[in-house]
This record gives structure tokens, C-alpha cells and sequence, in this order.
């Protein structure tokens, strides 16, 4: 079964967690940002790294609170320098950064 890292702010939360579900009645599994775990604690940037290192492909969702979020571009970069795919879903009209847009065209 493929694994999923689902990279997501703390604003997107409820509908990466359906997302999450709804690819999960798909067939793949899918991980979710940490929940239960301060951002500011060394265990969750360990959570992230873990989570997207554990995936086969990113798939991030995108949206202005993104664009804003430091754990979501943490989760992209690690993603980029392992070469695993990243698939991003765009909530709103938010212009990807250079480093996604690159990668959303692949």
C-alpha cells in the first residue's frame, strides 16, 4: 500500500484530515502533520522529517496559510531533497514559490 505524507498547516487541518480518509478508502495510507505535539518542540520537526523520509510521494496542501507556514515548507524541502514526488492541491488562487512551482511541474 503507498504511503502519503500529507503536509498541511493547522488552518487546513480539517480538510486534510478528510482528504486523508478519503484516500485511505482509496487504498493508500495516509500520515497527517503531527498532531498532540507543540511546533515548537524538537520531537515535531522530527515528526516531519519522519513522516515525509516514511512516504513514497508529499502531496501538500497549498493554500495562503501555506504560503505562511514554516512546517509546510520544512515538509516541501525535505520532500525535494529525497527526490520524492510532490503533489500539490491548491485551495485558493495562492501563488506557488519558485521551489513548488517546479516541482508541480514535473
Amino acid at each position: 500500500m503507498t504511503q502519503l505524507f500529507l503536509a498541511h498547516t493547522l488552518a487546513d487541518a480539517d480538510f486534510a484530515a478528510r482528504l486523508g480518509r478519503e484516500l485511505e478508502a482509496s487504498g493508500y495510507r495516509a500520515a497527517l502533520m503531527p498532531t498532540g505535539l507543540p511546533p515548537e518542540s524538537p520531537r515535531y520537526a522530527r515528526a516531519v522529517d519522519d513522516g515525509v523520509l516514511g512516504s513514497e510521494a508529499l502531496v501538500l496542501v497549498w493554500s495562503a496559510a501555506a504560503a505562511r507556514d514554516d512546517w509546510a515548507e520544512r515538509a516541501w524541502l525535505t520532500a525535494g531533497r529525497l527526490r520524492k514526488s510532490i503533489l500539490i492541491l491548491t485551495l485558493d488562487s495562492t501563488a506557488l514559490p519558485p521551489t513548488l512551482a517546479l516541482a508541480h511541474v514535473a
